[in-house]
């Protein structure tokens, strides 16, 4: 019966919507109406604040680059208020069924969070998205790695910042030490901004500009095949590792060198777009 309400009350909504906008749209002529130039006074920015708007602008303008690359953005936070709401009585399972390895719970919470952040490649085809206008973002009087920095920045925020919310949720409910509740945040973090700078690796690396559909390059460029496929991969072979091998060791040193190895790899790829990416831009 709520069910049957609620889809009644949308029902009747929506026809509210459609009756009133319908005449309107279908006698449309087309006729735009002249507007008039009214003054404003625009705030003064920074080079990196104007790029970064630029890219939200790219990102919020696209219903299928949203859809497509950035749906979780909204799965990471949904996943920590379940993690509230039901996570115990995962952890609690997993440590019954997995007693022989202690720390098993937060070990999976990490890999599974990580799952939902490799969702997030808005910085993949964030330079093929460019297209034919590449000479715009190259004849900037700026340095070609802020452009590649403001492209991977809106991932970064993004996913960065509802994984803190999701990860500091994991760690509420895991029942570990307080450094096995800190590398669960810092390692899931470090992993976000790997997945990023990586994505961004392969967005330069792999740029196709010569595309007549974005969806050509949101869905199906080998850039973005490879970066879902391959964090889920190495998501995968995390998990593999702590329940063949790496449980001897204990959660927290399986999560501190996970941590710091995700890390090292994400500031090596960023020094890569710092110099030998902003060339190879500079040149597409």
């Amino acid at each position: 019966m709520i069910f049957l309400a609620v889809t009644t009350a949308l029902c009747s909504l929506v026809w509210i919507v459609i009756s009133r906008t319908f005449f309107n749209i279908a006698a449309d002529t087309g006729a735009a109406d002249k507007k008039q130039y009214i003054e404003k006074t625009v705030r003064r920015k920074s080079v990196f604040s104007a790029l970064l708007a630029k890219e939200f602008s790219r990102f919020t303008a696209s219903a299928n680059y949203m859809l497509n690359c950035g749906l979780g953005v909204l799965l990471i936070p949904a996943a920590g208020i379940l993690l509230l709401l039901k996570g115990k009585t995962l952890v609690d399972a997993l440590s019954v069924v997995f007693a022989y390895a202690p720390g098993t719970a937060a070990v999976v919470l990490c890999v599974m969070l990580c799952m939902i952040t490799s969702m997030n490649d808005m910085s993949v085809p964030s330079v093929s998205l460019e297209g034919k206008s590449i000479w715009i973002p190259q004849s900037l009087p700026v340095p070609a790695r802020l452009v590649l920095r403001a492209k991977a920045c809106v991932q970064l925020i993004l996913s960065g910042i509802p994984m803190i919310f999701a990860a500091v949720c994991a760690a509420m409910i895991v029942d570990a030490p307080l450094a096995v509740k800190l590398l669960t945040v810092l390692m899931t973090l470090a992993f976000t901004f790997f997945s990023d700078m990586f994505g961004m690796f392969l967005g330069v690396r792999m740029a196709s500009l010569s595309w007549t559909s974005e969806l050509s390059v949101i869905k199906q460029s080998g850039a973005v095949t490879i970066i879902l496929f391959g964090t889920w991969a190495v998501c995968a072979g995390m998990a593999a590792l702590w329940f063949f091998l790496a449980y001897g060791i204990g959660a927290a040193a399986y999560l501190g060198i996970l941590t710091v190895f995700f890390a090292a790899a994400g500031f090596y790829f960023l020094h890569w777009l710092d110099t030998k990416g902003a060339e190879h831009f500079a040149e597409l």
